[in-house]
């Protein structure tokens, strides 16, 4: 019997067939690939976005898009895929002709520990209703920033913070209802850069000082206004060795004395800005030498203490000084030279 041969239409139709169906599976793989984001991490994020309140619609294109690395706010890492960092801090306010972009609200979840690869968070300037820092918030151990500061946070500082040995960058400032007793966790962050703890209740951290000594890389301190008690010359911890510190910040600290303000001057020899200001400071005699040592100061704030005595002549040999306020309360000034006096 005779065959009938195959025709090249036969194969033509085959062909094409053939590459039809690989196309179609070869296509849906190309666009499952072109969503970077895990399908734990972004429902992980969906969570946290029902979990605040957004009553602005800042998060409203979390959901649209398949591939979460897309969205307002969050980072993947470019070779890992995962969530690295979490940007939800909130746009100051706009003009009042503008569109209204409010904070988020709620409080801070645990749906952000599917997010175990975070190295960056910033909550910053939303509204958590005076709820408390969770304490999984020391489980992140790739952190590197962490900025919480004007966020309506209080109660206690949870200690697991000092878990976050990568941490170079702390923000807990402006939140006028947290509190800490024991500042131990503080010097378990040898690569702290910044620290800003301002406003936080720090009147029963008898250690803060020592646990601050640790800090050998912190380049910038804020810690204004926390109620920080008092330290005997007798217990003022050793300095072995000079931090890289450039700005410091103790303002509207009373129960300082003079004795604690010399400890960081000795502390470091790199201050450009130093604030002192609201302290009740009397004299400055006993805090000649470390200012004297402070070569590259620019800006020096004393304003509204008690200085009784006069200003040691040697301010107005400071070349490198900008700014120097003395403003308020200050009794007697002696003169002082081609410096920027504020008074």
């Amino acid at each position: 019997m005779a065959t009938r041969s195959r025709t090249p239409t036969h194969f033509l139709v085959s062909t094409i067939l053939v590459l039809e169906c690989l196309g179609s599976v070869f296509g849906q793989e190309i666009s499952s690939g072109n969503i970077r984001c895990f399908e734990r991490e972004r429902q992980a994020l969906l969570k946290l976005k029902d979990d605040f309140v957004d009553e602005t619609g800042r998060l409203s294109s979390w959901g649209v898009e398949m591939d979460c690395c897309k969205w307002s706010g969050v980072w993947c890492n470019n070779v890992t895929n995962h969530v690295t960092r979490l940007n939800l801090r909130a746009p100051p306010p706009i003009s009042q002709n503008g569109p209204s972009v409010g904070p988020l609200r709620g409080k801070i979840t645990s749906s952000l520990l599917e997010l175990k690869h975070l190295t960056y968070l910033d909550l910053s300037s939303n509204d958590f209703g005076y709820s408390n820092i969770p304490e999984f918030i020391g489980s992140f151990d790739k952190m590197q920033y962490l900025n919480l500061s004007s966020a309506n946070l209080a109660r206690q500082i949870p200690e697991s913070v000092g878990n976050l040995s990568e941490l170079t960058h702390l923000d807990f400032g402006s939140n006028s209802g947290l509190y800490s007793e024991n500042l131990g966790w503080v010097a378990h962050l040898g690569s702290l850069q910044y620290l800003d703890l301002s406003y936080a209740d720090l009147s029963n951290a008898s250690n803060w000082l020592l646990a601050i000594s640790k800090l050998t890389s912190i380049k910038e301190m804020h810690l204004a206004n926390c109620e920080l008690p008092g330290i005997l010359p007798s217990s003022l911890p050793s300095i072995k060795t000079s931090a890289p510190l450039v700005t410091l910040d103790l303002s509207s600290n009373p129960g300082i004395s003079s004795s604690t303000f010399s400890f960081f001057l000795n502390f470091t020899i790199s201050l450009t800005s130093i604030d002192f200001s609201f302290n009740g400071i009397t004299s400055l005699d006993n805090l000649g030498i470390g200012f004297h040592n402070q070569i590259s100061l620019e800006h020096l704030d004393l304003s509204n203490n008690n200085l009784e005595s006069g200003i040691p002549e040697f301010f107005g040999n400071m070349s490198s000084l900008m700014y120097f306020d003395l403003s308020y309360r200050t009794r007697e000034l002696t003169r002082l030279g081609p410096i920027g006096l504020v008074t």
